[in-house]
Protein backbone atom coordinates (compact mmCIF):
# COMPACT_ATOMS: atom_id res chain seq x y z
CA UNK A 1 0.00 0.00 0.00
CA UNK A 2 1.15 3.48 -1.15
CA UNK A 3 1.72 5.75 2.06
CA UNK A 4 2.70 8.31 0.41
CA UNK A 5 1.05 12.03 2.05
CA UNK A 6 2.62 13.83 0.01
CA UNK A 7 0.11 15.87 -2.76
CA UNK A 8 1.42 16.64 -5.96
CA UNK A 9 0.91 19.73 -7.46
CA UNK A 10 -0.70 18.08 -10.65
CA UNK A 11 -3.92 17.61 -8.83
CA UNK A 12 -6.66 15.56 -10.40
CA UNK A 13 -6.96 17.75 -13.52
CA UNK A 14 -3.87 17.77 -15.66
CA UNK A 15 -2.47 21.43 -15.84
CA UNK A 16 -1.14 22.49 -19.16
CA UNK A 17 2.04 24.37 -18.13
CA UNK A 18 4.92 23.37 -20.02
CA UNK A 19 7.14 25.62 -18.72
CA UNK A 20 7.09 23.84 -15.49
CA UNK A 21 7.13 20.78 -17.23
CA UNK A 22 10.20 21.85 -19.05
CA UNK A 23 12.00 22.95 -15.47
CA UNK A 24 10.40 19.63 -13.74
CA UNK A 25 12.10 17.25 -16.85
CA UNK A 26 15.55 18.82 -16.29
CA UNK A 27 15.73 18.82 -12.62
CA UNK A 28 14.71 15.38 -12.89
CA UNK A 29 18.11 14.57 -15.20
CA UNK A 30 20.51 17.36 -13.58
CA UNK A 31 19.25 14.88 -9.91
CA UNK A 32 19.68 11.88 -12.04
CA UNK A 33 23.17 12.95 -13.20
CA UNK A 34 24.29 13.87 -9.60
CA UNK A 35 22.87 10.53 -7.87
CA UNK A 36 25.11 8.29 -11.18
CA UNK A 37 28.02 10.71 -10.16
CA UNK A 38 27.65 10.01 -6.34
CA UNK A 39 27.87 6.80 -7.59
CA UNK A 40 30.71 6.64 -9.11
CA UNK A 41 32.66 8.16 -6.77
CA UNK A 42 31.44 5.56 -3.85
CA UNK A 43 32.07 3.02 -6.45
CA UNK A 44 35.95 4.25 -6.63
CA UNK A 45 36.76 3.40 -3.10
CA UNK A 46 36.08 -0.18 -3.92
CA UNK A 47 38.07 -0.51 -7.12
CA UNK A 48 40.71 -2.56 -5.26
CA UNK A 49 38.27 -4.94 -3.93
CA UNK A 50 38.28 -8.19 -5.61
CA UNK A 51 37.16 -11.47 -5.29
CA UNK A 52 39.59 -14.81 -6.12
CA UNK A 53 38.72 -14.42 -9.83
CA UNK A 54 39.58 -10.91 -10.41
CA UNK A 55 36.19 -9.69 -10.75
CA UNK A 56 34.66 -6.71 -8.93
CA UNK A 57 33.26 -7.56 -5.48
CA UNK A 58 31.10 -5.01 -5.56
CA UNK A 59 28.58 -4.36 -8.22
CA UNK A 60 25.76 -2.09 -9.30
CA UNK A 61 22.26 -4.13 -8.85
CA UNK A 62 19.65 -2.02 -10.51
CA UNK A 63 18.14 0.71 -8.75
CA UNK A 64 15.03 1.20 -6.06
CA UNK A 65 11.49 1.66 -6.78
CA UNK A 66 11.02 5.25 -8.48
CA UNK A 67 9.79 8.38 -6.05
CA UNK A 68 8.59 11.33 -5.89
CA UNK A 69 10.77 14.36 -4.45
CA UNK A 70 8.52 17.37 -3.57
CA UNK A 71 10.14 20.47 -4.82
CA UNK A 72 9.47 24.23 -5.23
CA UNK A 73 8.76 23.48 -9.02
CA UNK A 74 6.34 19.81 -8.10
CA UNK A 75 7.20 16.46 -7.69
CA UNK A 76 10.13 15.68 -9.50
CA UNK A 77 10.96 11.87 -9.62
CA UNK A 78 14.54 10.31 -9.13
CA UNK A 79 15.56 6.65 -9.33
CA UNK A 80 18.59 5.41 -6.82
CA UNK A 81 20.84 2.60 -7.72
CA UNK A 82 21.30 -0.03 -5.47
CA UNK A 83 24.55 -2.22 -4.95
CA UNK A 84 25.28 -5.45 -4.52
CA UNK A 85 28.39 -7.24 -2.47
CA UNK A 86 29.81 -10.90 -3.95
CA UNK A 87 32.28 -11.34 -0.99
CA UNK A 88 29.91 -11.50 2.16
CA UNK A 89 30.45 -8.38 3.19
CA UNK A 90 27.76 -5.96 2.91
CA UNK A 91 27.97 -2.65 1.19
CA UNK A 92 25.09 -0.39 0.96
CA UNK A 93 25.47 2.86 -1.40
CA UNK A 94 22.99 5.72 0.28
CA UNK A 95 22.67 9.10 -1.47
CA UNK A 96 23.50 12.29 0.25
CA UNK A 97 21.16 13.77 -2.00
CA UNK A 98 18.42 11.56 -1.96
CA UNK A 99 18.51 10.24 1.55
CA UNK A 100 16.09 7.19 2.36
CA UNK A 101 12.54 7.80 2.54
CA UNK A 102 12.75 11.93 1.67
CA UNK A 103 10.32 13.08 -0.08
CA UNK A 104 10.57 16.44 0.28
CA UNK A 105 13.49 19.15 -0.53
CA UNK A 106 14.74 20.22 2.52
CA UNK A 107 14.12 23.92 1.75
CA UNK A 108 10.38 22.80 1.67
CA UNK A 109 10.03 21.26 4.77
CA UNK A 110 11.62 23.24 6.71
CA UNK A 111 9.50 26.32 5.66
CA UNK A 112 6.46 24.85 6.96
CA UNK A 113 7.43 24.92 10.49
CA UNK A 114 9.34 28.29 9.81
CA UNK A 115 6.10 29.86 8.55
CA UNK A 116 4.52 28.84 11.30
CA UNK A 117 6.50 30.42 13.90
CA UNK A 118 7.01 33.37 11.81
CA UNK A 119 3.58 34.04 10.11
CA UNK A 120 0.94 32.25 12.69
CA UNK A 121 2.78 33.44 15.84
CA UNK A 122 3.92 36.97 15.30
CA UNK A 123 2.02 37.86 12.14
CA UNK A 124 5.40 38.16 10.15
CA UNK A 125 3.66 36.01 7.05
CA UNK A 126 4.91 38.93 4.56
CA UNK A 127 8.96 37.93 5.74
CA UNK A 128 8.27 34.51 3.78
CA UNK A 129 6.37 35.92 0.53
CA UNK A 130 6.94 39.50 0.38
CA UNK A 131 5.64 40.40 -2.84
CA UNK A 132 1.92 38.34 -1.72
CA UNK A 133 -1.37 39.65 -2.18
CA UNK A 134 -3.51 40.02 1.38
CA UNK A 135 -6.91 39.39 1.44
CA UNK A 136 -8.90 40.48 4.81
CA UNK A 137 -11.39 37.41 6.19
CA UNK A 138 -15.12 38.45 5.74
CA UNK A 139 -15.92 36.54 8.43
CA UNK A 140 -13.65 38.11 10.42
CA UNK A 141 -14.53 41.93 9.51
CA UNK A 142 -18.05 41.30 9.47
CA UNK A 143 -17.88 39.99 13.28
CA UNK A 144 -15.18 43.14 13.87
CA UNK A 145 -17.85 45.71 12.45
CA UNK A 146 -20.73 44.50 14.10
CA UNK A 147 -19.39 44.44 17.43
CA UNK A 148 -19.72 48.65 16.90
CA UNK A 149 -23.20 48.12 16.28
CA UNK A 150 -26.11 48.12 18.47
CA UNK A 151 -27.73 44.45 18.20
CA UNK A 152 -30.74 46.27 16.92
CA UNK A 153 -29.15 47.68 14.15
CA UNK A 154 -27.24 44.22 13.42
CA UNK A 155 -29.30 42.38 11.17
CA UNK A 156 -29.56 45.31 8.13
CA UNK A 157 -25.26 45.90 8.63
CA UNK A 158 -24.68 42.13 8.33
CA UNK A 159 -27.14 42.02 5.26
CA UNK A 160 -25.15 45.25 4.06
CA UNK A 161 -21.75 43.43 4.45
CA UNK A 162 -23.20 40.26 2.65
CA UNK A 163 -23.89 41.46 -0.18
CA UNK A 164 -20.84 43.23 -0.87
CA UNK A 165 -18.74 39.87 -0.45
CA UNK A 166 -21.41 38.20 -2.62
CA UNK A 167 -21.42 40.58 -5.55
CA UNK A 168 -20.63 38.77 -8.78
CA UNK A 169 -18.47 42.12 -9.83
CA UNK A 170 -15.88 44.36 -7.90
CA UNK A 171 -17.56 47.18 -9.51
CA UNK A 172 -20.85 45.75 -8.06
CA UNK A 173 -19.35 45.12 -4.97
CA UNK A 174 -18.04 49.01 -4.63
CA UNK A 175 -21.67 50.13 -4.94
CA UNK A 176 -23.04 48.44 -2.29
CA UNK A 177 -20.11 49.32 -0.26
CA UNK A 178 -20.65 52.80 -0.62
CA UNK A 179 -23.88 52.93 0.18
CA UNK A 180 -23.19 51.54 2.93
CA UNK A 181 -20.75 54.12 4.31
CA UNK A 182 -23.06 56.48 3.39
CA UNK A 183 -25.85 54.79 5.11
CA UNK A 184 -23.72 54.53 8.99
CA UNK A 185 -21.67 57.12 8.26
CA UNK A 186 -23.14 59.90 10.11
CA UNK A 187 -24.23 57.91 13.28
CA UNK A 188 -21.65 55.32 13.22
CA UNK A 189 -18.48 56.69 12.42
CA UNK A 190 -16.53 53.78 14.05
CA UNK A 191 -17.99 51.78 12.22
CA UNK A 192 -16.98 53.08 8.92
CA UNK A 193 -13.55 53.49 10.12
CA UNK A 194 -13.37 49.67 10.91
CA UNK A 195 -14.90 48.52 7.31
CA UNK A 196 -12.43 51.51 5.54
CA UNK A 197 -9.11 50.77 6.70
CA UNK A 198 -9.02 47.42 5.38
CA UNK A 199 -10.91 48.42 2.00
CA UNK A 200 -8.21 46.99 -0.69
CA UNK A 201 -7.68 43.66 1.50
CA UNK A 202 -11.58 43.10 1.47
CA UNK A 203 -11.62 43.29 -1.97
CA UNK A 204 -8.54 41.00 -3.01
CA UNK A 205 -10.12 37.90 -3.98
CA UNK A 206 -11.80 39.74 -7.05
CA UNK A 207 -8.22 39.76 -8.69
CA UNK A 208 -8.45 35.88 -8.61
CA UNK A 209 -10.25 32.93 -10.12
CA UNK A 210 -13.81 32.52 -9.48
CA UNK A 211 -13.73 29.00 -8.22
CA UNK A 212 -11.04 29.98 -5.68
CA UNK A 213 -13.19 32.66 -3.96
CA UNK A 214 -14.81 30.23 -1.15
CA UNK A 215 -11.58 29.58 -0.50
CA UNK A 216 -10.05 32.86 0.42
CA UNK A 217 -12.85 35.48 1.37
CA UNK A 218 -12.27 33.47 4.82
CA UNK A 219 -9.98 32.23 6.99
CA UNK A 220 -11.69 29.43 8.14
CA UNK A 221 -10.20 26.98 6.16
CA UNK A 222 -6.80 28.04 7.55
CA UNK A 223 -7.99 28.31 11.10
CA UNK A 224 -9.59 24.78 11.41
CA UNK A 225 -6.23 23.46 10.00
CA UNK A 226 -3.92 25.11 13.00
CA UNK A 227 -6.81 24.66 15.37
CA UNK A 228 -5.08 21.62 17.14
CA UNK A 229 -1.71 22.87 16.67
CA UNK A 230 -2.36 25.96 18.54
CA UNK A 231 -4.36 24.03 21.03
CA UNK A 232 -1.53 21.38 21.98
CA UNK A 233 1.60 24.14 21.39
CA UNK A 234 -0.60 26.20 24.24
CA UNK A 235 -0.71 22.56 26.35
CA UNK A 236 2.79 21.93 25.91
CA UNK A 237 4.58 25.14 26.16
CA UNK A 238 7.29 24.80 27.91
CA UNK A 239 7.46 21.22 27.96
CA UNK A 240 9.93 20.42 24.89
CA UNK A 241 12.85 21.58 23.49
CA UNK A 242 12.74 24.05 20.05
CA UNK A 243 13.72 20.89 17.90
CA UNK A 244 11.37 19.03 20.03
CA UNK A 245 8.11 21.58 19.59
CA UNK A 246 9.29 22.03 15.74
CA UNK A 247 8.87 18.11 14.61
CA UNK A 248 5.22 18.07 16.74
CA UNK A 249 4.24 21.35 14.58
CA UNK A 250 5.24 19.82 11.73
CA UNK A 251 3.97 16.20 12.42
CA UNK A 252 0.32 17.64 13.22
CA UNK A 253 0.56 19.78 10.46
CA UNK A 254 0.63 16.05 8.38
CA UNK A 255 -1.99 14.93 10.48
CA UNK A 256 -4.22 17.70 9.72
CA UNK A 257 -3.26 17.11 5.95
CA UNK A 258 -5.18 14.31 5.71
CA UNK A 259 -8.61 15.75 6.08
CA UNK A 260 -7.49 18.42 3.84
CA UNK A 261 -10.47 19.21 0.62
CA UNK A 262 -9.18 19.63 -2.73
CA UNK A 263 -9.24 23.23 -3.71
CA UNK A 264 -11.86 24.00 -6.39
CA UNK A 265 -10.56 24.97 -9.42
CA UNK A 266 -7.04 23.38 -8.84
CA UNK A 267 -5.86 23.65 -12.45
CA UNK A 268 -6.39 27.20 -12.35
CA UNK A 269 -3.41 27.43 -9.23
CA UNK A 270 -0.35 27.17 -12.01
CA UNK A 271 -1.89 30.32 -13.77
CA UNK A 272 -2.26 32.23 -10.70
CA UNK A 273 1.59 31.44 -9.90
CA UNK A 274 2.90 32.47 -13.44
CA UNK A 275 1.16 35.57 -13.03
CA UNK A 276 -1.76 35.24 -15.44
CA UNK A 277 -4.46 37.90 -14.72
CA UNK A 278 -8.20 37.76 -13.51
CA UNK A 279 -11.07 40.31 -13.21
CA UNK A 280 -13.82 39.69 -11.22
CA UNK A 281 -12.70 36.06 -11.36
CA UNK A 282 -12.83 35.43 -15.24
CA UNK A 283 -9.46 35.22 -16.89
CA UNK A 284 -8.69 38.56 -18.65
CA UNK A 285 -7.65 37.45 -22.23
CA UNK A 286 -4.05 37.93 -23.78
CA UNK A 287 -4.94 41.39 -25.53
CA UNK A 288 -6.03 42.95 -22.32
CA UNK A 289 -3.58 41.96 -20.58
CA UNK A 290 -1.03 43.55 -23.08
CA UNK A 291 -3.15 46.97 -23.08
CA UNK A 292 -3.37 46.96 -19.39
Amino acid sequence: MNKNTVVEFTGRQETADPLTELLRRGARELLQQAIEAELSTFMEGFKNRRLDDDRAAVVRNGHLPERDIQTGIGPVKVKVPKTRSKDGEPVTFRSALVPPYVRKARSLEAALPWSYLKGVSTGEMEEAYPETRQQRCWVHKTANVLNKLPKAGQPKAKRFLYDIWQAETRADAEKVFDTFIETYEAKYPKVVECLLKDHEELMSFYDFPAKHWQSIRTTNPIESTFGTIRHRTKRSKGCLSREGMLHMVFKLGMCAEEKWRKLRGFDYLAKVITGVKFKDGEEVSTVDQSAA
